[in-house]
């Protein structure tokens, strides 16, 4: 065989186990079906929080970010809107993961959306598209990103989940090194179980207003 060939086979990376491949497989059509039926639910008290906000200002009642998925590639995550038309939409560079909620910024809607966790609920169509999953680790914005892929660079290999360890069970001080310590046990971990168990802890999370 010749060098060539060598280096060529070398750099082509392995395919999958068939089992990794059949198990991506049932979850993509488990988050499928779940996030289908759940947004069929949800479609009546989704059109009355659109009112809502068309209400309260008149301006858009869909928030578009730019978050970090798959592989590194960018995809627009889907939100209700909960502040103000035309303000600024990222946190200050530097403050990592954090979330104010008392921010100025809030409208009167979006502080209860938010206190709810309502306005995550048009984050099931970037599970339908493929952007997401159910759960798995918190999608970033890019700037957060760069910060917490330096330190774990294979992050980038998983989709971003709509919940996660990390987003119910993180301490208030949000820091870049629990996001990858709760993150890296739970794909070290997970299992069908484990995914249930997230789930439930985040309707509790819900329920008391606890989480983002």
């Amino acid at each position: 065989m010749s060098d060539g060939l060598l280096t060529r086979s070398r750099a082509t990376p392995a395919p999958p186990p068939a089992h990794h491949v059949r198990v991506a497989t049932i979850r993509r059509f488990v988050d499928l079906m779940l996030a289908s039926a759940v947004l069929a639910i949800v479609a009546p008290a989704c059109l009355l929080i659109a009112a809502a906000i068309l209400l309260e200002d008149g301006g858009a009642v869909i928030f578009t970010q730019t978050r970090v998925g798959r592989g590194g590639r960018p995809f627009r995550i889907l939100k209700f809107r909960t502040m103000a038309p035309d303000t600024i939409r990222h946190p200050p560079l530097g403050s990592p993961l954090r979330q104010r909620r008392d921010d100025h910024r809030y409208t009167r809607v979006g502080r209860c959306l938010r206190r709810c966790h309502l306005d995550e609920l048009p984050q099931l169509v970037n599970v339908i598209l493929g952007d997401m999953t159910l759960v798995g680790p918190r999608p970033l914005i890019p700037e957060e990103d760069a910060i917490v892929t330096r330190a774990w660079a294979q992050r980038r290999d998983e989709r971003p989940g709509l919940t996660g360890e990390w987003q119910v069970l993180r301490s208030p001080e949000r820091t870049v090194a629990e996001l990858i310590f709760l993150d890296q046990r739970y794909l070290a971990r997970r299992s069908p179980w484990r995914e249930l168990s997230v789930l439930a802890r985040t309707v509790g999370c819900v329920a008391r207003g606890r989480g983002r």
